[in-house]
């Protein structure tokens, strides 16, 4: 994302081995992009209702709570649930 762009995210406490991230219950499916990462991650919920899902690509979407990593290079995305979604996640 350039600069300018603002994230559908908020990061509120990084350190070198994870980064605890908030999506907003206000975030819009359409700022959800598909994505991938340089790094493998490990994901942690720490808030958030159980009908926010995840989807890899060309898979059916799945149930956040069953997603515990998420492979480097691998396009992926969320799909919004209701309330607000606090996740604490780790590079690998």
């Amino acid at each position: 994302m350039g600069q300018d762009e603002i994230r559908p995210y908020t990061d509120l406490e990084v350190t070198k081995k994870y980064t605890i991230r908030e999506f907003s219950a206000d975030v819009e499916q359409k700022d959800l992009l598909w994505h991938m990462d340089k790094e493998s991650r490990k994901i942690e919920i720490i808030e958030g209702n159980d009908d926010w899902l995840f989807q890899f690509d060309e898979a059916l979407p799945i149930p956040l709570i069953q997603v515990a990593s998420v492979p480097q290079n691998t396009f992926h995305r969320l799909i919004k649930g209701t309330g607000k979604l606090v996740l604490k996640i780790y590079k690998l």
